[in-house]
């Protein structure tokens, strides 16, 4: 059986102005957020497993001298 698609094409716009550029093109600025958000993202899930886990004990962490010596 032969597979057909029809691929809508706007008679206005080019295909640059549809589709969004490669990650090769990136600005710097662009970049450097998404590996920023990426490492935020994996820092925040490593504590909610370790606290799920019981390995971190966060209200211990806040009650600690060192901690309310930094705020």
């Amino acid at each position: 059986m032969r597979a057909a698609q029809r691929l809508y094409v706007h008679p206005e716009l080019s295909d640059s102005e549809v589709w969004s550029t490669d990650a090769y093109n990136r600005s710097g600025k662009t970049r450097l957020a998404a590996i920023v958000g990426v490492f935020w993202t994996s820092v925040l899930s490593t504590v909610a497993v370790c606290q799920f886990m019981g390995y971190l004990d966060v209200r211990a962490l806040q009650a600690s001298p060192w901690f309310s010596a930094i705020l």
